[in-house]
């Protein structure tokens, strides 16, 4: 008997109470190139109306499903699952909450059609300025010229995967649910790798944060800090955690400095280490200059309009 055969991408959208945030992203998929291939909401047991939203749907896409999880397995899990149920030669996993631009997409088609990727870059933050043109190098090269692609997969949906080589290693990143970023582990392996990533022309997601989380900025940056140290290579290890949260380096590290003296005990000692190790030797400075100092500003009472510029650029 011939096995079936397999569709090019595969989508899924993982989601949790949050159906209004799962109608915005359905609203935004009807229609686009993407809503012909088999779209699957894998909700992670929720108890809103999730499912309605579903069946509201249901009738303007081809072929889009829902799969709900018996219980709650984690958000980063739930990723992971998301994977292994792909059957996909590629897999693109979304998440609820983010915006979506569609109006030039074809390389990306063109290029999953191809086959030859191991990974389609697609999308960031709002402030990551795109590239222009489209790239297709090995990640060491990419990385060469400028393109974070260590970093933008810290980003669910930034990237779109070839299925088989990510279940292949998806062992490894279930060891990584503790850091958060479970799929990077593929990413990271990689590296130094003779395999091709395209970048796409422009950016088609970007990450919106609408829902709230249960994680302090600390927590998921401690978290990215121990993923990033997976990586062997000390230059592009600091290159990806740079990308990620020292947009602007020097006083991004004193903020950080102050939070984490703030912290305390909360956090272990050997992470506030790997933090330090990671910023260059200005950043050191800067960072021992506000460690000492934090227990001063967090007292001092600032005169209100210095404050109001202050909290302009809190994090």
């Amino acid at each position: 008997m011939e096995s079936k055969q397999r569709e090019l991408l595969e989508l899924f959208i993982i989601t949790y109470n949050r159906a209004q945030h799962l109608d915005n992203t359905l609203c935004q998929l009807i229609e686009c190139p993407f809503s012909k291939f088999s779209i699957t909401i894998l909700d992670n047991c929720s108890i809103d109306n999730t499912h309605e939203i579903f069946l509201k749907y249901k009738g303007d896409f081809s072929n889009l499903n829902y799969i709900k999880n018996k219980i709650n397995i984690g958000a980063d899990a739930n990723v992971l699952r998301a994977a292994e149920l792909s059957n996909g030669i590629y897999t693109w996993i979304l998440c609820d909450d983010d915006y979506y631009d569609f109006t030039d997409c074809n390389d990306v088609l063109i290029e999953l059609a191809k086959e030859e990727a191991v990974a389609v870059m697609v999308g960031w933050s709002e402030t990551f300025i795109w590239p222009k043109g489209g790239m297709y190098d090995t990640p060491e090269n990419l990385i060469k010229k400028g393109f974070p692609c260590l970093s933008v997969p810290t980003f669910v949906p930034g990237s779109i995967f070839k299925t088989d080589l990510f279940q292949a290693q998806i062992r490894i990143s279930y060891t990584n649910i503790v850091n958060l970023l479970p799929a990077m582990t593929f990413y990271i392996g990689l590296y130094k790798k003779p395999v091709s990533i395209y970048v796409a022309r422009h950016k088609l997601v970007v990450a919106a944060g609408a829902a709230t989380y249960d994680y302090t900025f600390l927590k998921v940056m401690a978290a990215a800090i121990n993923t990033f140290y997976l990586i062997e290579w000390h230059n592009i290890r600091r290159q990806a955690f740079y990308a990620c949260y020292l947009n602007h380096p020097y006083f991004s590290i004193y903020k950080h400095a102050l939070m984490w003296q703030k912290a305390g005990s909360e956090f272990p000692l050997v992470t506030k280490w790997r933090y330090f190790k990671l910023v260059d030797w200005k950043g050191k400075f800067i960072f021992i200059f506000g460690y000492t100092v934090a227990p001063i500003a967090n007292r001092v009472k600032l005169p209100g309009p210095i404050l109001k510029r202050i909290k302009k650029y809190r994090i």
